[in-house]
């Protein structure tokens, strides 16, 4: 039992040492940050206990405290800014920040703020732990600069719009036609369906009916009907015209 005990209390712990940080493997406790975003956050007896080390002062000792795990995606080269606002009668703070993947200590600070240029796109961490802590210590923190998060949810916005412009147009081909959906990369013979409108050309696949054979074929907005796309014969086909008369085959 005791050993069970000493077991649960170093997980509960992580150690910030050197230029790692171990002992993290996942970030589902993490509360992720997004730019210019407000997050209240507190610090309670019960918050996870990190061990660290001020990695920039020579023999300075282990310190343990509590604090919170925030996360991020920032794009290389965007200089983000990090900001703890505290309540009245609040803490010391430390705030570390380091990469998910490798776990790899960044920046670390004693003040209430750091500003930090980004070296790789990726995820990354940051913890707020609390010195002189009270029972609850409460705070707001904010990061600025993440730039991505708008490229982020531009691209997301865009790929959500073709999502469901996508799935309309299956949705329309099962209501009017009675054509089940397929994926295009799964099989050869099938119903394929190419929508043409303002510019934006899509091609969607069915399993064939008796009354819609497999095939290719083009929506016909005019008549609101499926035209069969004939393909052409290569003995149709002229090599050599001369004076728009064709004259080899």
């Amino acid at each position: 039992m005791k050993g069970r005990k000493f077991f649960s209390s170093i997980a509960a712990s992580v150690l910030i040492a050197g230029m790692a940080l171990t002992g993290i493997s996942s970030s589902a406790g993490a509360e992720e940050v997004r730019n210019n975003d407000p997050i209240e956050g507190v610090i309670r007896s019960n918050s996870p206990t990190y061990r660290f080390r001020n990695m920039w002062s020579p023999g300075t000792p282990v310190e343990q405290l509590r604090g919170q795990e925030y996360t991020f995606s920032a794009e290389a080269g965007e200089e983000i800014e990090v900001n703890l606002d505290m309540d009245r009668g609040g803490f010391s703070p430390v705030l570390v920040l380091f990469h998910a993947d490798s776990n790899k200590q960044l920046a670390y600070s004693q003040e209430n703020s750091f500003t930090y240029r980004i070296p790789r796109s990726g995820e990354y961490k940051l913890l707020v732990l609390a010195k002189d802590a009270s029972r609850n210590s409460r705070y707001t923190l904010e990061v600025s600069g993440i730039d991505g998060d708008r490229d982020r949810d531009t691209r997301n916005s865009r790929n959500n719009r073709r999502d469901d412009s996508s799935d309309d147009r299956e949705q329309f081909l099962e209501d009017e036609f009675g054509l089940r959906p397929l994926d295009c990369r799964l099989r050869r013979t099938m119903v394929r369906v190419t929508f043409s409108e303002d510019g934006d050309e899509s091609t969607h696949c069915a399993q064939p009916t008796r009354a819609i054979p497999a095939g290719d074929y083009n929506y016909n907005a005019r008549t609101k009907d499926l035209d069969s796309v004939t393909a052409e014969d290569p003995r149709d086909r002229c090599r050599v015209s001369v004076g728009g008369v064709c004259i080899s085959r």
